[in-house]
């Protein structure tokens, strides 16, 4: 695990909310992260993309909440999609079995362009 510190930025571009993950999803930023998202995940008519270009890892936990948030997603009819997964993340996922659980998108720009067709 890194011991960069954990935080979290949000911008909003074309009505979609953009969380920008700074430093490692771990069980340190856990509870801090699931805070953070829980409210934005359950709001109505929510376009939500997580921008992961900037976090250095994420556990099991993390993954499985990343799973959570799709599925409470499509339950809403709203969007929610993670981007900038580095290989590792995306090697865990696979190993998981939740590659195709979670919809994420190789570019910011990519999953923008999703949510807006949403």
């Amino acid at each position: 695990m890194s011991s960069s510190p954990f935080s979290l930025d949000t911008r909003e571009e074309n009505n979609t909310q953009i969380v920008q993950i700074n430093g490692p999803l771990d069980s340190m930023s856990f509870d801090q992260f699931k805070g953070y998202m829980d409210p934005l995940i359950q709001r109505q008519n929510a376009r939500l993309v997580l921008d992961c270009s900037n976090m250095s890892y994420i556990n099991s936990r993390g993954l499985t909440l990343l799973v959570r948030y799709q599925r409470i997603a499509q339950l809403g009819f709203t969007f929610f999609g993670v981007c900038g997964l580095n290989a590792r993340a995306r090697k865990g996922m696979k190993l998981l079995g939740m590659e195709q659980l979670v919809k994420w998108y190789p570019t910011l720009e990519d999953a923008l362009a999703m949510a807006a067709n949403h």
